[in-house]
């Protein structure tokens, strides 16, 4: 072969092989954190929060999947945070009720996913004090 038709193929090979790994690229399902992101659902959810310590301290980075939201229904949702702020709220809440705000996204074989921005404080009830000693 001469060299002129090896330099085509090897053009014509060096603009396939970058389109079909883009391909193959697209073929790769995407985590539960990329679909939670591009959710438009918004929602308020209330319940009990447990913090799985295994999975905060793994060394992987935000956003990540660090507890479980529990409501009062049974219903459980998967929570991952963005913000390492709101990833040391959480982790001082553990085992409280909270209500947390973010998106959600349910996905088929997994379960429902909140994606945390805000945790919604709610205001003490103010005690009542009365002085000793009668009127």
């Amino acid at each position: 072969m001469s060299s002129a038709r090896w330099v085509g193929i090897l053009l014509v090979a060096g603009f396939c092989i970058p389109s079909l790994a883009a391909e193959k690229d697209d073929d790769k399902p995407k985590s539960p954190v990329d679909i939670v992101a591009e959710s438009p659902d918004r929602t308020t959810v209330s319940g009990t929060f447990r913090l799985d310590r295994q999975r905060l301290h793994d060394g992987k980075p935000l956003p990540k999947q660090i507890g479980m939201l529990t409501e009062k229904r049974g219903r459980y949702y998967f929570v991952i945070v963005e913000d390492k702020g709101l990833a040391e709220v959480l982790t001082s809440s553990d085992g409280k009720d909270l209500t947390l705000c973010g998106k959600v996204a349910r996905i088929e074989d997994s379960g429902v996913f909140i994606m945390v921005d805000s945790k919604i404080t709610r205001p003490t009830v103010p005690t009542s004090r009365r002085k000793r000693g009668g009127l």
